[in-house]
């Protein structure tokens, strides 16, 4: 998907340059690409960034892509091909779920970490059209007992069974 999307010089530039170093201004430019041209494909490339706010807002771009995707027109075939987008996006929140721990230490990290979980499993919600609150605290913790998080992991898998 990225790779067919790296064809463009545009999405190469902001791809390769979006933030080598701590506070680039050249991420605000990323992002403001991503909503202007709609680019999926770079958003979930930026879900995987070093930067943790960066990861919390190409989760929250990926979101909002899903978000508005019920207003675009398109063919049966186009479709198909945004259905099979949606289950790898799942496949891939899911593995991040999975993989991540659900709290670390810390104050401002754990503040942070507690954030992107809860935006990971609010976007997992969007594309499968469930509901597993996380209504956290003043504090921004994730309030996720592990048993309902596994209900909501088996929710989300059942939804790629389909």
């Amino acid at each position: 998907m990225l790779q067919d999307e790296l064809k463009d010089d545009s999405v190469r530039y902001h791809f390769e340059h979006l933030h080598q170093r701590f506070d680039d201004p050249r991420a605000s430019a990323a992002f403001t690409f991503i909503k202007r041209h709609i680019d999926f494909p770079l958003a979930m490339a930026l879900t995987m960034h070093w930067n943790p706010d960066t990861r919390i807002e190409a989760v929250e771009a990926v979101n909002n892509y899903r978000r508005i995707r019920p207003m675009v027109c398109a063919t049966q075939e186009h479709y198909a091909q945004l259905e099979e987008q949606d289950r790898a996006a799942v496949r891939y929140f899911l593995r991040v779920l999975e993989t991540t721990p659900m709290y670390i230490n810390g104050s401002e990290n754990s503040t942070i970490h507690s954030i992107y979980m809860q935006t990971v499993m609010h976007t997992l919600d969007r594309f499968t059209g469930q509901e597993h609150s996380t209504t956290g605290d003043m504090h921004r913790r994730l309030d996720m007992t592990e048993a309902r998080l596994q209900q909501a992991i088996a929710d989300w898998r059942k939804w790629l069974e389909r």
